[in-house]
């Protein structure tokens, strides 16, 4: 006997297997290139991340930042009304003693003329 048979596999079959090893030839490379890739994105997700916790820790400072002004205004409106009331207060003070000082200047210049005048007051 001989061994002259020869089977012929047909290309659909050998195809597949042949692409197969080839893909088992570049593991290594598929392997580091799948690695760079997952560390890119991991990269790009911890930096997007980051960025939104610094956002959200500003929009806070932001808001506190803007309540605190609000709370001033509202203070210093307190204030500028309390302002009024007592500016109102010493205009009414100072409008009196004026009158007073104009009554006791006019007392004044009475008993001055009653002692030129040699009177007694």
């Amino acid at each position: 006997m001989s061994s002259d048979i020869k089977i012929e596999v047909p290309e659909t079959i050998t195809a597949p297997a042949q692409a197969a090893s080839r893909f088992v030839d570049r593991a290594p490379e598929l392997v580091t290139i799948m690695a760079i890739t997952f560390g890119f994105l991991y990269y790009l997700h911890a930096r997007e991340a980051a960025h939104l916790e610094e956002w959200k820790r500003n929009e806070k400072l932001t808001e506190a930042r803007v309540q605190a002004c609000h709370d001033i205004q509202e203070r210093s409106i307190i204030v500028m009304r309390e302002l009024g009331e007592a500016l109102k207060s010493h205009d009414i003070a100072f409008t009196k003693l004026d009158i007073n000082i104009g009554i006791l200047n006019d007392t004044l210049d009475e008993v001055r003329r009653d002692i030129n005048n040699g009177e007694n007051p």
